[in-house]
């Protein structure tokens, strides 16, 4: 008997094994906006539906990822221009925060039994950027039924010749499909098989137009889906000119005809019978549908203008070989060339959209190749006029149409050199500028280089300036050398252009342009900066020494040496221009600089600098702009008194305010503030202040209003072993630093903090903090202690203070959270002369034995 009973049991702990398979599949979230916003990606416990009801064994972090303006943007630029923190709370990870991470920072994280995740961007680079981000809950869990039957086919119609097909993820937790696939309904003569736990599987070669007949059944643990329905697909039936090797004849129309965007000779309106070839030219890559035409050249060129759907076009010979291409939407009366008449050409049109959705339309028209121009090569370069100033007295008119590749292709500089036309100058001066103006026809994004010409064409070497802009400045000339500039077209094709160019000759640069001719700035006493220097980036170069942190900015430098050590303000004011200017401080000797700020963007410093050390200054200017400016540096104010956590400013509960509004904004700054060493969870604290209270309520609100992007940080404990309840940078309703909760406990100390999101220093430092609840305050252990009253209110010079038990303790507070009295009257009335203070509100706290309450009066 024992023994039967044994081997039961054992049967059927096989089979709840068995019956109950665990699962894990990845459920995702995503959210946008600007990353300075902040932005921020909530996903609460009760978010999770893709176990179906199922019991939850695991939950962990998958793949987190970024994008750059758009879902499908770039992914580099995280940790450059914007970071994320994580935070969790409940379960195994509860209290985890990741400050300032990136993609891989968050994947694996154990979050099981978490009650809420949240992902918020922080901007790390002073400018706003829209970013698109996600992240994958891979989600274990436990299934006690067989899945659902709902797997559909991701593709029903022109399914590729290739006999690839998917279908969606079973619900209900599949570990796996039964395909049976047939050429008839109920057939299994194409396949019948157990396919594993994967969603795609390739068929084989599949008959053109053919319909195929598909039953998908998932399984797991517990047993197949039941009722699964049979579902059909059709196999692509390509049209002719579906592929290279059978393409459609077509005629372009005379040269001298009609081919603009008001009539396309050609057009078609494909339903079906159009696939994506996979074959992509140099201008574009084929990512939707194309189509191939055949011609034998009757010209030697052709003039394109797309139409509906913008499609692009390539021509190749027969071997398909590449002779010439345009991307999607080119420019008007676009040129192809490259052939002889006489050749037998394929012409593929491409990326026209979606089948029946949009019809394709485009203009072919033949066209015959002008002579180049006169400056066609380096070798026939146009000698230019040098102008004394850069007012382009002294221009050049010329074109690009008819021009051919030279062949002097330089590896540093872009744009594609097919129509380039060449000039020459002797410099007269260390800079010259180069100015291409008046740019008319087809397309009109030209681009230009500068180079050595002493060695002549045959050796001009390295690119000098490379510049897509139509105005350039090229420094370290020698005046008397021959310099040439090519000019083309940036896309690969050829154009009708034509444009002036002129070189004009600069003022000279600044005499602090370089490190070495730095200007010697001195301290000013406070930020009315009474030893303010003015400068200009007018006509400064980018230099060796600041190309650390850009190439694209134009820099000069100053000289500091503070006259005591600490905190130093660095600021630059602009008196004319707005391009983007930015400062940067530098220790070392010019040639050998370090860094001392972070970053390169920085508008004003905050820097802890040591006495008797030089220090470089480098103001820097967009390459394409330059501005006047003010630059000023001063001594950091004292830091504000509750600047340490030890000496926070106490705040009093305000009770039954009804509103944001209605509470006493109490003034504070964070000007002068250091950092107290206590780890940010959002942002940099480098400029943190502090206040304290008592809770008098469970609900309480902690409001901070600025001008500044502000963060504010909730504590529990003391100055030493602080704990982190919460932080806030952004709330959506009052549009600044918000905690609201209904959890504090009364009589329990708390801490707050006050900073500033970005380490940069801020011209706004000042803000308002308010503490308030719509509930009345707690005085049930105070009564219960002793009767006590207070007369008059509002006072004019004495308070009097009643009590039925000896007044151990009073203490009044203004407005800011300052004592302004203390006495310790052991006696039952207390009379507190308040004559002397300013009108205004006031807190008189007062402690009887073990209870303490505080009033609010009015001084007149």
């Amino acid at each position: 008997m024992k023994k039967i009973t044994l081997l039961l049991f054992a049967f059927l702990a096989s089979f709840t094994w068995q019956a109950n398979a665990q699962v894990t599949t990845s459920e995702n979230f995503e959210t946008n906006g600007t990353d300075s916003t902040p932005t921020v990606l909530t996903i609460n416990s009760g978010d999770i539906t893709v176990n179906n009801g199922n019991p939850i064994d695991a939950i962990s972090l998958g793949t987190f990822t970024s994008h750059y303006n758009s879902a499908t943007g770039g992914t580099g630029w995280c940790g450059d221009w914007y970071a994320f923190d994580l935070a969790v709370t409940g379960g195994v990870a509860d209290g985890t925060s990741i400050v300032g991470g990136c993609d891989a920072d968050f994947n694996g994280l154990d979050v099981t039994g978490f009650t809420t995740i949240t992902i918020t961007s922080n901007d790390i680079d002073d400018v706003s950027d829209t970013v698109y981000f996600d992240i994958d809950l891979d989600v274990t869990y436990t299934t006690v039924t067989p899945p659902n039957c709902d797997s559909l086919l991701d593709q029903t119609v022109d399914v590729p010749l290739s006999g690839d097909i998917s279908w969606s993820i079973a619900t209900g937790g599949a570990t796996g499909y039964m395909l049976v696939v047939g050429t008839g309904s109920g057939l299994d003569d194409v396949v019948n098989t157990d396919v594993g736990n994967v969603t795609s599987y390739s068929l084989g070669t599949l008959t053109a137009g053919t319909t195929y007949y598909v039953t998908i059944t998932p399984y797991n643990g517990n047993g197949n889906a039941n009722g699964c329905t049979e579902q059909t697909f059709v196999a692509f039936d390509p049209v002719q000119g579906d592929t290279f090797g059978d393409p459609l004849p077509i005629t372009p129309s005379a040269e001298g005809s009609t081919c603009d965007t008001s009539a396309y000779t050609f057009s078609y309106d494909f339903s079906t019978g159009v696939s994506d070839s996979g074959t992509s030219s140099t201008c574009g890559s084929t990512s939707t549908f194309d189509m191939f035409f055949s011609w034998t050249a009757t010209s030697d060129a052709l003039i394109w203008n797309d139409g509906g759907s913008n499609p692009g076009v390539a021509v190749y010979d027969t071997s398909g070989n590449q002779i010439d291409c345009l991307g999607t939407y080119a420019a008007t009366n676009a040129q192809l060339s490259g052939w002889s008449i006489g050749d037998d050409l394929i012409i593929q049109v491409y990326d026209f959209g979606t089948t029946g959705a949009n019809p394709v339309s485009f203009c072919l028209a033949e066209f015959t190749l002008p002579d180049p121009p006169a400056n066609d090569e380096c070798g026939d370069a146009i000698a230019l006029t040098v102008n004394e100033d850069l007012s382009c007295g002294e221009i050049t008119s010329a074109t690009v149409l008819g021009a051919t590749d030279s062949g002097l292709t330089n590896s540093t500089c872009s744009g594609t050199e097919n129509d380039d036309v060449w000039f020459t100058f002797v410099a007269t001066a260390e800079s010259h500028q180069v100015s291409i103006s008046n740019v008319v026809g087809s397309y009109s994004d030209m681009y230009h280089v500068v180079y050595d010409g002493s060695a002549g064409c045959g050796s001009l070497g390295a690119a000098l300036t490379c510049s897509d802009s139509n105005t350039s400045t090229t420094s370290g000339l020698t005046p008397g050398n021959t310099y040439y500039v090519q000019v083309y077209t940036y896309a690969s094709n050829s154009y009708d252009t034509t444009f002036d160019i002129c070189i004009g000759t600069p003022p000279p640069p600044p005499a602090n342009d370089d490190c070495s001719g730095a200007i010697v700035i001195t301290e000013s006493a406070d930020d009315s900066c009474s030893n303010a220097v003015s400068g200009t980036t007018s006509s400064a170069t980018n230099t060796a020494d600041y190309s650390s942190c850009s190439t694209f900015y134009n820099d000069v430098w100053y000289e500091f040496t503070p006259a005591t050590t600490g905190i130093y303000y660095i600021e630059r004011t602009l008196t004319s221009g707005t391009s983007s200017t930015y400062i940067s401080l530098w220790s070392g000797t010019c040639g050998a600089l370090t860094q001392v700020n972070s970053g390169c963007y920085s508008t004003a410093l905050s820097e802890s600098l040591t006495a008797g050390t030089t220090y470089l200054i480098s103001v820097s200017t967009y390459y394409t702009g330059e501005v006047d400016f003010d630059l000023c540096v001063y001594p950091a104010p004292a830091p504000p008194a509750n600047d340490e956590c030890p000496d926070a400013v106490e705040l009093t509960v305000e009770g039954e305010i009804a509103d944001l509004p209605s509470a006493t904004q109490i003034p504070g700054t964070i000007l002068g503030a250091t950092d107290s060493g206590i780890t940010a969870p959002a942002g940099t604290a480098n400029d943190d202040v502090w206040y304290s209270f008592v809770a008098t309520a469970s609900q309480i609100n902690i409001d901070v209003t600025d001008d500044f992007d502000g963060v504010i940080q909730l504590f529990s404990g003391a100055c030493g072993s602080l704990t982190s309840i919460e932080h806030d940078d952004y709330d959506s309703t009052y549009a600044n630093p918000r905690i609201s909760r209904s959890d504090f406990v009364e009589g329990e100390t708390y801490y707050v903090r006050v900073y500033n999101y970005s380490a940069n220093l801020t011209s706004t430092p000042d803000f308002t903090i308010a503490l308030w609840t719509p509930a009345a305050l707690s005085t049930q252990d105070f009564d219960k202690e002793a009767v006590f009253t207070y007369y008059p209110n509002p006072v004019n010079n004495n308070l009097t203070l009643s009590a039925q038990k000896e007044i151990n303790n009073v203490s009044v507070y203004n407005m800011v959270g300052q004592e302004v009295f203390r006495n310790v009257p052991n006696a039952m009335t207390e009379v507190v002369d308040m004559s002397s203070l300013q009108a205004g509100a006031y807190f008189v706290k007062v402690t009887i034995g073990n209870a303490t309450k505080t009033v609010k009066v009015i001084k007149n």
